[in-house]
């Protein structure tokens, strides 16, 4: 018997042979294996969908209902699909469609990789996204030195794999106009050789200072990049994302699943996010209660108080072991933050803030009682990730309701960096 995995974006519902009134479904999945997640229950061989809804499951057909078509799936095994709280969906798209570095095991690999890539790019494209990871190679950053003789003439921006730290050559320090005495940003660092000198290696907001100079896709090169996206996470059994942007540009996350909409593309189910700088545009997408539908909703807001573990980004209350002068820094002004929180919260908008250190997240969680005072339990704000929390915070978010977005993939790929001391 085979087993090969269909999955549905939809719940299970367990039919049953009582008399009801008759139904025409659209189609009929017949001779399947349909995982219910009933206990001490065979498992359903029949499956009925009308209009996008599962109407019956069970062994055998009923006979009130009919279909115009009968699809035989052959025993393969069917459940439903599997839904991301949190994907960087466009960014992911890009990667897919550019430099792959993530498995570069050595500094040479690294190298080799975004030189071979940079000669096939046509002249003023840019080597972009990724996602490299310094412990790869034994932990040392690399430098912008490593790459300008091969890209004289291309600029050069990967990021790393969590996203807070980036690489950019010479040629993209030029144009984002980085020298020797530029200030490092409010909540950045663009970090320096013993003479001063930018190495490339740029953290936090200092990532703006290049990612404002880049060239913005095409529509057609997004819709590219979102195909790409898109059949990378139906693979994998995904049928709903919560597809989040770390910052605001001009064409929006939701902009562009609105486009993937137009144009037929769509397929994974989605709910969309703004970044909290820009609430204004998602308040005015909101002002009229529209906030989508079953395929693609919209309606909320996602900031940052902090970066990340890997990037020594993260604001903590005690420093890093490895960096002791450092216990992180916070991305964004924690009273800005929270100025935004309450306007986004006013206008009726869905919280979602990134914190990972335990300060982040204790300030957060301040923030969002301020906020709600004695509603918060209806608000389901969400902290996403959730990283470090202190007791005190996990308390406090059984008591809140504040919803911990957290990524269980982060266990394995942070945990490499964490020590329990």
């Amino acid at each position: 018997m085979r087993y090969t995995s269909i999955f549905l974006p939809l719940i299970f519902l367990i039919g049953c042979e009582a008399s009801s009134p008759e139904i025409e479904a659209d189609t009929v999945y017949a001779n399947g294996i349909f995982w219910t997640g009933v206990e001490n229950e065979p498992d359903a061989r029949t499956m009925a969908v009308d209009d996008g809804k599962i109407v019956f499951v069970g062994q055998t057909l009923p006979a009130n209902i009919s279909s115009e078509e009968t699809i035989d799936l052959d025993g393969q095994f069917v459940m439903s699909g599997f839904m991301d709280n949190h994907v960087h969906f466009m960014e992911g798209g890009a990667a897919l469609a550019s430099v792959e570095l993530r498995d570069a095991t050595t500094k040479e690999l690294f190298k080799q990789r975004i030189s071979d890539y940079a000669k096939n790019l046509p002249k003023g494209r840019w080597v972009l996204n990724g996602n490299w990871d310094q412990t790869q190679w034994g932990g040392e950053l690399p430098h912008k030195d490593w790459i300008d003789s091969q890209t004289i003439e291309t600029p050069v921006y990967v990021i790393r794999l969590d996203g807070h730290m980036a690489l950019a050559n010479a040629a993209a320090l030029r144009a984002a106009g980085i020298t020797k005495d530029t200030v490092d940003p409010k909540g950045g660092v663009i970090m320096r050789d013993e003479q001063g000198e930018p190495t490339g290696i740029l953290k936090g907001n200092a990532l703006n200072l290049v990612l404002s100079v880049i060239p913005s896709p095409s529509d057609d090169e997004l819709m590219e990049q979102f195909t790409m996206a898109q059949e990378h996470a139906l693979s994998l059994g995904l049928t709903k994302v919560h597809a989040v942007t770390a910052y605001p540009t001009e064409t929006t996350m939701l902009d562009i699943f609105q486009m993937a909409r137009e144009r037929g593309l769509m397929k994974i189910r989605a709910q969309v996010s703004t970044p909290i700088e820009a609430w204004q545009d998602m308040a005015a997408e909101t002002a009229q209660g529209d906030t989508g539908d079953f395929l693609l909703k919209w309606g909320g807001v996602k900031g940052f108080i902090d970066g990340s573990l890997g990037a020594r980004t993260a604001w903590m209350y005690e420093p890093y072991t490895d960096a002791p002068n450092s216990t992180g820094l916070p991305l964004n002004d924690p009273d800005e933050l929270s100025e935004w929180m309450k306007a986004a919260d006013n206008a009726g908008l869905e919280l979602s803030i990134h914190a990972l250190g335990d300060r982040g997240i204790d300030t957060v969680i301040a923030g969002m009682k301020d906020i709600a005072g004695s509603e918060i339990q209806e608000r389901r704000y969400r902290i996403e990730h959730f990283q470090h929390p202190t007791e005190d915070a996990i308390e406090a978010l059984f008591e809140t309701g504040i919803i911990a977005s957290m990524q269980p993939y982060h266990a394995i790929d942070d945990g490499r960096w964490a020590e329990v001391v």
